[in-house]
């Protein structure tokens, strides 16, 4: 996944997982607590935790 980023090869997925992890590092930052900054990051982006992960 890193390699395609780096060559600027994403995929929408790639895109929704970087997105993903930015809010939810941000909001972990903030409480320290890792599922409700999980949550909190699908919630924002409305996607499900399999939506991060399918590739096409």
């Amino acid at each position: 996944m890193l390699e395609r980023l780096q060559n600027g090869n994403t995929t929408k997925y790639d895109i929704e997982f970087y997105l993903h992890e930015l809010k939810e590092s941000a909001q972990f930052r903030k409480t320290g607590e890792l599922m409700p900054a999980h949550e909190r990051a699908l919630k924002w982006r409305n996607v499900e935790s399999l939506d991060l992960f399918t590739q096409v």
